[in-house]
């Protein structure tokens, strides 16, 4: 058995074998080609680079992971996306990660996760990270968050109308607030997690477990919050690909009470 700071730093290795593959083939025509629908060779490559480095460590697994669903039938589960921000990487634009959570034996929900990476794939960038009840880190240091201070970006996702008023009044009654929606679901919840942005809203219904589950373990951690648009938290099973819906996140409760209040007013 491995303890919760063993695994952070076994996820964080593990998760590097597969930056350095796409690192090293960002904007590489070959790597970027579709292989189908909206997967491409990197995406698989990725997941396959985290399979082999896993089984390197000789430990009990299985992954439930964007591509192949799941992988193996081990006792500790890996909750992976290989490539967050595919689209992104397909692109040539470097804002994308590799986010991997681990759910402990007789554990099924990504709630229950002990450690967590989301590794960035731009160059240069360290891993955010985090092991309960040890703290989160970005690279070797420990963060320690100012949930008092309040920036000015807004993370948000939104596809219909009813969507879009929603967050209208949010604006209309918090002016100032810049949107963004960079491309990388895992990384901006990591930044929000950290006080670098006033939230997260996704209203879409589409967020699953693997885009999410190493970027909610680590908000967690760092004493944040992450919930639907009911308020009530997010959770769900990890022992398949399964849709998370509506995600709400903030470093601070105050926040977190406006934004649910105003958005179902």
């Amino acid at each position: 058995m491995y303890d919760n700071e063993e695994l952070r730093k076994l996820i964080i290795d593990v998760a590097y074998q597969s930056v350095k593959y796409l690192r090293k083939n960002f904007c590489n025509k070959d790597e970027i080609k579709l292989i189908r629908g909206e997967t491409i060779k990197a995406d698989l490559e990725s997941e396959k680079i985290i399979a082999e480095a896993l089984n390197s460590y000789n430990i009990d697994y299985k992954i439930v992971t964007e591509e192949s669903n799941v992988i193996g039938n081990g006792k500790y589960t890996f909750v992976l996306d290989p490539l967050d921000g595919s689209i992104n990487y397909e692109n040539c634009i470097p804002w994308s990660s590799v986010s991997l959570a681990v759910i402990p034996p007789n554990k099924d929900n990504i709630s229950n996760s002990i450690a967590g990476v989301v590794y960035p794939v731009y160059f240069n960038g360290e891993p955010f990270s985090y092991s309960k009840g040890n703290g989160c880190f970005e690279g070797n240091n420990r963060v320690e968050i100012n949930n008092k201070e309040e920036s000015k970006i807004l993370f948000a996702y939104l596809e219909r109308e009813e969507e879009a008023l929603k967050l209208a009044n949010v604006l209309k009654r918090k002016p100032g607030l810049k949107i963004r929606s960079l491309g990388s679901s895992a990384l901006e919840l990591i930044y929000t997690g950290m006080g670098r942005s006033y939230a997260f809203i996704d209203l879409r219904g589409k967020l699953r477990n693997v885009d999410v589950a190493a970027a909610i373990g680590f908000i967690r951690e760092c004493k944040g919050f992450v919930v639907n648009s009911e308020g009530k938290d997010s959770d769900v099973n990890a022992n398949n690909v399964s849709v998370i819906g509506n995600v709400i996140a903030t470093s601070n409760k105050n926040t977190l009470d406006f934004i649910i209040n105003t958005i179902n007013s």
